[in-house]
């Protein structure tokens, strides 16, 4: 068995910084971000924010700028910030050696690397997918399809943990069972395809203990 899990709001809690950033960028150029257009743009369709721009005529080298600076802004509150979620080592270590466990996530290298530097979770997984490791993201199935193959089992025999509607999306179209920890901005979605939903970290482990 493979157990294959996103990366923010299932380990660390930063989708949250992920917004304020976004938003603080994007006012600079007169655009207002509100938490539900971020919800329903980001965590539910998987769209960029950046994509309102395009349509309000910015260019394109204009666009990548901002992202950059998004980024850049991104990266200093991760790294300023405690956002390991709490509970989740205890899991994750009580996992590891009976399961292959992957991250599969839509963060870019950069910032994955940052945040994992300072939880030592990776020490517990055997591989990780990130944004640039795929041509399409969540809630394409993609992500996980290239979990799979790195796990070495097939997707019936895998299990995604996911935040997010995008995420069970994802899992769910590479067929693979999915339980959802709902946190913060993901609580209230429409969860109706996920395997179970499990509130906090003792619960999951509750959850997947006895499948393995």
């Amino acid at each position: 068995m493979a157990r294959l899990g996103d990366n923010d709001g299932v380990l660390v809690d930063t989708e949250h910084l992920y917004y304020k950033s976004t938003k603080e960028v994007l006012s600079e150029v007169g655009v207002l971000l509100s938490e539900e257009v971020y919800v329903e743009r980001s965590l539910r369709a998987g769209r960029s924010l950046f994509d309102v721009l395009c349509d309000d005529g910015f260019s394109d080298e204009a666009v990548r700028k901002l992202r950059e600076r998004r980024d850049a802004l991104y990266a200093q509150y991760i790294e300023n910030e405690d956002v390991a979620v709490s509970g989740m080592e205890r899991v994750i270590s009580k996992l590891h050696g009976s399961v292959k466990m992957g991250v599969v996530t839509s963060s870019k290298r950069g910032h994955f690397d940052a945040i994992h530097k300072k939880t030592g979770f990776m020490g517990y997984f055997d591989f990780s997918v990130v944004r640039e490791d795929c041509v399409e993201s969540k809630p394409s199935p993609e992500p996980y399809l290239k979990g799979v193959a790195l796990s070495g089992f097939s997707a019936s025999e895998c299990l995604a943990v996911e935040d997010s509607e995008r995420g069970l999306r994802s899992a769910v179209s590479a067929g693979i069972d999915c339980i959802v920890t709902p946190r913060n901005l993901s609580l209230g979605m429409d969860f109706t395809d996920a395997r179970a939903i499990c509130r906090n970290p003792d619960e999951l482990l509750s959850f997947i203990k006895p499948l393995i």
